[in-house]
């Protein structure tokens, strides 16, 4: 079994517009917790994620990273998506199986296409999410100005959780707002404002439960704890818009973020039960639990350069076991396991067991592709198959020489088995080679994946 209690494992997925922080951000979590002993730079073509020669060589993110940390006795698996539009097929397919997201914005840009696209994604998956406002240090960012539009575009709900102390070239940190603990690090010029924003996160936990209600309408104030559930529910319930903030490049507010990761963000018990359809195509709910029939939904196969082709799946009920393999139900079949995986970046560690919320990988399956479900043989269930935008660019490739005609339509095709937005194809009419994808950059990306 997983030395995991369900309780204690998070998974969340980070998202938002190209540009705005998140490999460099994920980077100072790995570094913080003690995962790696050195930070990593994008520029410097080293960080955990981004490990790819074409995403080393462009400087930004091309495919979806699994990366695993521990913070106060807590499991968290993270998982690093692209934020151009070109490759949303990897956020599509993250946000799928998570049970939360953390949407990054440049503090002074603002709100983005990407973030509402990010946005959109969770809205689709009925999916809790919080905002990180970053790059506080910078010149023209302001956090005010930022959870400002922020409330216009997704609404009031949008709460601040961590104030910053200090703006662009004198920002110094941030202070939480749900620990009590924090206030001695407030400024006095600030106090004011910390005591107001703490106010109103008090009121949004009291909001959630008509307990918590009557006992702030009485005494005026809730416990820590109190505090810390009511947000909780109004997280999951998507009630409350947690909004929190720091310079991801300096590492400032990471402290503070896995804090709120621990504390506030839903364990895979936190959430309502998945629903799956059983053999006869009824509608069944699935409970969290390591013991119960295995449900586990495969969200990504990619061909990785060091040990071939790599699925990923997250597990939701049942516990996968290294010896045992599991069922696929959507093409009937019992898949062995060599090794059962958890990943870093391209590290991979080999496990016995993963359970409820853990996400983990498997080498050179046979028969099972992204959307597929694993689970009990004796007791099969199938997820909603994962729903990916169409392809919109095409272009017309020609080999060389007729001799490379074959081999480079079989690489096409591999590349396609592992990105549902690409496709590869010969069309009739014009004898053509045809190669589509979701823009320019995408397919630009998919010929230097070929020759490389």
């Amino acid at each position: 079994m997983s030395k995991y209690e369900v309780k204690d494992v998070r998974n969340l997925g980070f998202a938002g517009h190209g540009g705005t922080g998140k490999t460099s951000l994920v980077e100072h979590i790995l570094n913080k917790t003690g995962k790696t002993s050195r930070l990593g730079t994008i520029d410097a073509g080293n960080t955990v994620g981004d490990y790819l020669e074409e995403e080393v060589a462009r400087k930004f993110t091309i495919s979806l990273k699994l990366m695993h940390s521990e913070w106060k006795k807590t499991a968290i698996y993270l998982i690093d998506n692209p934020g151009y539009a070109d490759f949303v097929a990897e956020m599509a397919a993250s946000l799928a199986v998570l049970d939360s997201a953390l949407l990054l914005i440049d503090g002074a840009a603002g709100v983005q296409v990407g973030t509402i696209t990010s946005w959109r994604y969770c809205e689709k998956n009925n999916l809790p999410r919080a905002i990180f406002i970053n790059k506080l240090d910078k010149e023209h960012s302001d956090f005010y100005d930022t959870l400002s539009s922020l409330q216009q575009s997704f609404g009031s709900n949008c709460v601040p959780f961590t104030l910053p102390v200090g703006k662009e070239t004198g920002f110094k940190g941030v202070v939480s707002l749900w620990r009590t603990s924090d206030e001695a690090q407030v400024p006095e010029d600030a106090r004011g404002r910390f005591s107001e924003y703490r106010e109103k996160l008090v009121e949004a936990a009291a909001e959630t439960e008509d307990e918590l209600t009557e006992k702030y309408l009485e005494e005026g104030t809730l416990s820590e704890e109190e505090i810390v559930m009511g947000l909780r529910k109004g997280i999951v319930s998507r009630s409350i818009v947690p909004v929190l903030c720091g310079a991801g490049e300096a590492g400032t507010g990471v402290e503070e973020l896995l804090d709120f990761i621990v504390d506030c963000l839903p364990s895979p018990l936190d959430m309502p039960p998945r629903e799956v359809k059983n053999k006869s195509g009824e509608a069944v709910k699935i409970k969290a639990d390591p013991s119960a029939p295995l449900a586990a939904h495969v969200f990504k196969t990619m061909t990785d350069p060091y040990i071939g082709q790599l699925t990923y799946f997250r597990v939701f009920s049942g516990t996968v076991k290294a010896e045992e393999g599991f069922h696929n139900a959507n093409n009937d079949v019992h898949e062995r396991i060599g090794n059962l995986l958890i990943m870093q970046g391209k590290e991979q560690t080999i496990v016995k067991s993963v359970g409820p919320g853990e996400i983990a990988a498997v080498p050179k399956l046979k028969t099972t592709s992204a959307g597929d479900t694993l689970c009990d043989e004796k007791q099969p269930v199938m997820f909603d198959p994962i729903e990916f935008p169409e392809p919109m660019v095409r272009l017309s490739v020609k080999p060389r020489s007729r001799a490379d005609e074959d081999r480079i339509m079989s690489a096409l095709n591999r590349i396609a088995e592992d990105d549902p937005t690409f496709k590869a194809y010969r069309n009739k009419e014009t004898r053509e080679e045809i190669i589509a994808g979701m823009g320019d950059l995408h397919l630009s990306v998919i010929m230097d994946r070929l020759k490389n």
